[in-house]
């Protein structure tokens, strides 16, 4: 920092791309104390001669001020992949923190929060859906909590990710009566995840596809998941699938990952054809390949029992948006496909093949 506020070297040679203003934080401070906007080079040494810290963290301020001047920060936390709304702090500052942001003394921001959090899945939630999915695959994490902002283009501003960053209900019902139904959100969705946490570790599930009336199954390795879907599919157990799969190939890996072609050999010996798409008979039961919600550059299988999506990671966040946003393909029995094929006006058309990439391992 030294060497720069001297100009004896660039701010691009310490940080790529960046240009002032920046911001200056001490290193292992927190809450932003310490931290400053440093607006030019000639900032640098004033600020410096207030600090007896030989390191700093340098990062590139971005300017995230609301169309009214006003910079919104927002805490939200993830658990097993789906976002809540933990908190928002409206302020006249661009160094945004809820108990310097005056939200007990100024009710129009209140009001505004309140608005935030009781919108939040079908406005906040659903606006930036494919940079949390993003998130939640990049960080792996089954909870965490992140603070961001919302650009006035419409990007998603990240600020920071912890695990540690507290969610509370101990602010006042008389003040912020709009909280404590928000709260109860996020320490629901907590206690649900450990209550199935326990349940899949026991072997038991309140969970029941609704097609065969048999147990939901779910994931035992980080690589089975066709493995679980397709004893989903067919109603038979896990064990089954596994050692038809060792007899459609004796190098196949107990507990995954199964390619497509054994997950066909498997289906055959179980007595059912499957037929892949790229659309689906939502009537019938099918195994969906989606995007891996936590894996990066993995395809990931779920299924659809007729009714509802399960997710055999037990991720909370795949469902119908997330399968619009994420689906890379559709894979029915044939019977399905026949039943489809039958509705009035249907007609079978042949689409010319196609260039697209073929879609990664499901795994």
């Amino acid at each position: 920092m030294l060497a720069l506020a001297a100009g004896d070297i660039s701010l691009a040679s310490l940080l790529e791309k960046a240009t002032f203003p920046v911001i200056a934080r001490p290193f292992d401070t927190h809450a932003g104390q310490g931290m400053e906007k440093i607006n030019a080079s000639g900032d640098l040494l004033p600020f410096l001669s207030g600090h007896n810290d030989l390191e700093f963290y340098l990062t590139q301020f971005v300017d995230y001020r609301s169309l009214d001047e006003k910079f919104r920060k927002q805490r939200l936390v993830f658990i097993d992949g789906k976002a809540y709304a933990s908190h928002m702090a409206v302020s006249d500052h661009w160094m945004v923190h809820y108990l310097n942001a005056e939200m007990e003394q100024r009710p129009e921001r209140r009001t505004e929060e309140a608005i935030w959090m009781h919108k939040f899945d079908e406005d906040f939630g659903k606006r930036h859906a494919a940079a949390l999915d993003s998130l939640h695959r990049r960080i792996g994490l089954d909870y965490f909590v992140i603070d961001c902002a919302e650009l006035q283009d419409g990007r998603l501003l990240l600020f920071e990710a912890d695990v540690a960053m507290i969610v509370h209900a101990m602010d006042s019902e008389q003040m912020f009566p709009y909280k404590r139904p928000a709260m109860e959100k996020i320490f629901q969705a907590f206690s649900r995840a450990m209550t199935q946490r326990v349940q899949q570790s026991r072997g038991e599930t309140d969970v029941t596809c609704a097609h065969s009336g048999q147990p939901a199954i779910f994931q035992r390795t980080e690589s089975d998941c066709l493995v679980c879907c397709l004893a989903m599919l067919r109603g038979c157990s896990y064990e089954h699938v596994e050692l038809l799969a060792l007899q459609c190939d004796r190098t196949y890996p107990i507990g995954g990952p199964m390619s497509h072609s054994i997950m066909r050999g498997v289906a055959e010996k179980l007595g059912i054809a499957l037929f892949s798409s790229i659309y689906m008979y939502w009537a019938k039961p099918a195994i969906i390949g989606v995007i891996s919600p936590t894996k990066i550059n993995t395809g990931h299988a779920t299924f659809w029992d007729g009714q509802k999506i399960i997710d055999p990671a037990g991720c909370q966040n795949v469902d119908r948006s997330y399968v619009d946003r994420s689906g890379i393909e559709f894979i029915q029995t044939a019977d399905a496909v026949t039943a489809m094929l039958a509705l009035p006006q249907m007609q079978l058309y042949i689409a010319p093949v196609s260039t697209r990439e073929e879609a990664p391992l499901l795994g």
